[in-house]
């Protein structure tokens, strides 16, 4: 009997770790309580589920948003008036075997800013997705991007082409959007 338990012992914790997030020590991250998560996957999947109307953004954006480097740039290739609206911030992108790039993102802040990148991330969780925690390279990439702690509720919308990695704040509301690069999604 003692053989047996130590044996589902081993296989539990076994089973608990190969699921568990591996989260750099250097990298200063604050999991969530499991019912905030879920509801922050809930309200992802009604981003990507209804056409919401601009009120329903609001609502699911926070009052400020960030959109970071890479998903800037492509909107600023594809939609020339994205970069017109917000604010720019500056972060400097480590490169591996480089310099870092010193790049451009962006912040909204007025409803209308909001509304209208809540729309474009909306276009882009209209694809099928998967939503999924964060690999440990995704999670590295996004700690050596920002100026805070990350803090969950945190996940990555993938679908065949892209991953967006979307950060949400305590009140559930998403408040950074960023275009994973390839390389990190491994």
């Amino acid at each position: 009997m003692f053989a047996r338990t130590l044996g589902l012992a081993i296989l539990l914790a076994f089973s608990l770790h190969a699921g568990a997030q591996q989260v750099s020590p250097e990298v200063r991250y604050k999991k969530a309580a499991p019912q905030v998560n879920e509801a922050f996957k809930r309200r992802l999947l009604t981003l990507h589920a209804a056409k919401a109307s601009e009120k329903e953004l609001v609502n699911l954006f926070g009052k400020v948003v960030f959109c970071g480097p890479n998903l800037y740039r492509i909107l600023k290739s594809q939609i020339p008036d994205a970069a017109q609206a917000g604010k720019p911030f500056k972060v400097m992108v480590p490169i591996k075997g480089h310099e870092p790039q010193q790049l451009e993102g962006r912040f909204y802040k007025t409803p209308e800013d909001v509304v209208d990148f809540g729309t474009t991330v909306e276009g882009l969780l209209s694809a099928p997705i998967k939503l999924r925690p964060p690999t440990h390279s995704e999670i590295e990439y996004y700690w050596a991007i920002i100026s805070f702690d990350i803090e969950e509720p945190l996940f990555v919308a993938e679908s065949s082409h892209w991953a967006l990695l979307v950060n949400g704040s305590s009140d559930g509301k998403i408040f950074y959007v960023e275009l994973l690069p390839r390389q990190t999604q491994k």
